[in-house]
């Protein structure tokens, strides 16, 4: 599934109190597990717009509304881009949520998507009479 991000609302929360390099942004920072407005170029490089401070890979996590989890920079062969997966992968029924720069639908304008991948339901077969502990068989072939 595909949704539109609303570039006005993105935001990302830093893993911890983040600082600019020095000598452009070293009085500029931001504190950390605080959900902060962020913005995107084209490239996809993020920074928080109220700071204009440029955020790294590793130092924050995308606030998504689909999925909670942890932000990372992937190569998938022919691009990088950025995945969220699940904090607890045992318990979403989302794979992943992968931030994709795609045309819109009807219009020759590149827009920013959130792509959900779901996890493909197990399929469950039903238990046969021998894995069955409750299904009991007679020494001469009959069962009760």
């Amino acid at each position: 599934m595909r949704h539109l991000v609303i570039i006005n609302q993105l935001y990302v929360v830093p893993r911890f109190r983040v600082a600019g390099d020095w000598p452009v942004g070293h009085n500029n920072s931001v504190d950390g597990g605080k959900a902060v407005l962020a913005g995107l170029n084209p490239q996809g490089a993020v920074h928080v717009k109220s700071k204009n401070l440029g955020l790294k890979p590793d130092e924050f996590d995308f606030v998504c509304p689909f999925l909670e989890g942890e932000t990372s920079l992937i190569d998938y062969g022919n691009q990088t881009r950025w995945t969220i997966h699940p904090r607890d992968p045992k318990t979403s029924m989302i794979d992943r949520v992968i931030l994709t720069r795609e045309f819109l639908d009807d219009k020759p304008e590149l827009a920013w998507f959130w792509r959900v991948y779901e996890r493909a339901p197990v399929k469950r077969r039903p238990p046969s009479p021998r894995r069955d502990p409750m299904h009991i068989v007679c020494k001469y072939g009959g069962s009760y």
